[in-house]
């Protein structure tokens, strides 16, 4: 209780390790286990279900601003927590913004019993659409 405490009053650890959690599971595949924090982000590939998406103009500025974040984290997934924490809280929104990125599935699958995340999708896809 003292943890969550000390993060809820602190917004700087909170972003801290919101971020971390993130680029744990984006950059580290397997390791997102290695954080306290119980948020869980799953990728899911697009070109099964669309081929080609990924070398479109979109799929190109994806793939070039996880490339970059990638080489700007550490090798070492244990060395991940310190690299985060050092970050001005703008980087720490920019990673978070490409990790969150990643994890967005909004594709119209007959299968997928999500209608409800779709409604949001397009929601967000307003909110964040320029103006």
């Amino acid at each position: 209780m003292g943890l969550r405490d000390a993060v809820q009053a602190d917004v700087n650890a909170a972003l801290a390790t919101v971020v971390h959690a993130l680029a744990l599971q984006v950059f580290y595949p397997g390791y997102g286990v290695w954080t306290p924090l119980q948020l869980r982000l799953t990728t899911t590939g697009l070109e099964r279900l669309a081929p080609g998406v990924e070398d479109g103009p979109a799929g190109r500025r994806v793939s070039d601003r996880c490339e970059a974040w990638g080489a700007r984290l550490p090798e070492r997934p244990e060395d991940l927590w310190g690299v985060v924490a050092a970050l001005p809280p703008s980087e720490q929104l920019d990673l978070m913004a490409c990790c969150a990125g990643v994890g967005l599935y909004a594709v119209r699958d007959p299968h997928d019993r999500r209608p409800g995340a779709l409604a949001q999708a397009e929601t967000l896809a307003t909110a964040a659409s320029p103006h």
